[in-house]
């Protein structure tokens, strides 16, 4: 017993603590054999789990099934190994008639694979399934690849616009400036005023024909201004050239006098 090994021993650990009270080694070998060798039923067994339908039609794989099983091997097993073998939609449907003969039950899985078209092994549906989902991944792949390359150029652009020199309005070359400032000075208002009078109206000292500011009104270049040669320096005189008419400008002074006889008569 001492020179048995370990992983032997376990398996007859119950014998070598309760040995028999005679042939306690030939009992040691006999368990072992026993113990340690599969049966012929599961060596059928693990045979027949092994064997797919392929392109059989259900009836002819339950024939090959049982060519490859023995007398061993009871009915109830055989059916079971052979419908686990079968296509998902043929077992969902036999379900109806599960307790019927083994026979009638291949008849039976023969019509419902005639009806709904050839049956296909099952490693070609795995396969199928395994390409379908590498395409979709692929798919998706190159979908990701895309979206990164849009996101990465739509940066790039957002990049080179902010590091353009911002552009100032006031910042034009003066001879544009001075271009439009010579072509505005020659507008003229849609009253007839020239440039210079439509920009500072009263206020303009210059005046660029035609014009019509001037049209039934005294001309502006009558109105002179004068100062007083009284010893009072705050007295301001606008004579007009036409009537010459003297009118006192207000410039602060305690008194303002304006003659009687200036006066017209009303």
């Amino acid at each position: 017993v001492g020179a048995l090994p370990p992983k032997y021993a376990v398996e007859v650990k119950d014998i070598i603590m309760t040995p028999p009270s005679d042939s306690k080694y030939v009992k040691i070998i006999d368990e072992l054999i026993k113990r340690l060798s599969a049966s012929q039923e599961e060596k059928t067994r693990q045979l027949l789990e092994r064997v797919e339908i392929g392109d059989r039609k259900p009836s002819q794989f339950l024939r090959h099934l049982q060519n490859l099983a023995d007398s061993s091997i009871p009915e109830t097993l055989l059916k079971i190994l052979w419908m686990g073998r079968l296509p998902k939609s043929i077992q969902v449907a036999l379900t109806i008639v599960k307790d019927s003969k083994l026979e009638e039950l291949a008849v039976h899985a023969d019509n419902i694979a005639d009806a709904s078209g050839p049956l296909l092994p099952q490693i070609a549906e795995t396969s199928r399934s395994d390409t379908l989902e590498a395409m979709l991944n692929l798919k998706i792949s190159q979908l990701t690849l895309s979206i990164n390359q849009e996101i990465a150029t739509l940066r790039s652009d957002v990049a080179a616009i902010n590091s353009r020199p911002s552009r100032n309005p006031d910042s034009r070359p003066s001879t544009f400036r001075s271009r439009s400032r010579s072509r505005s000075r020659t507008l003229h208002g849609a009253n007839g005023l020239c440039w210079y009078h439509w920009r500072y109206g009263s206020q303009s000292r210059k005046c660029k024909e035609p014009c019509t500011y001037n049209s039934g009104k005294r001309d502006w270049s009558s109105m002179t201004t004068a100062s007083e040669t009284s010893p009072s320096p705050r007295r301001l005189f606008i004579t007009d050239r036409t009537s010459q008419t003297q009118f006192l400008i207000d410039t602060g002074a305690d008194l303002c006098v304006y003659p009687r006889s200036a006066v017209p008569d009303r």
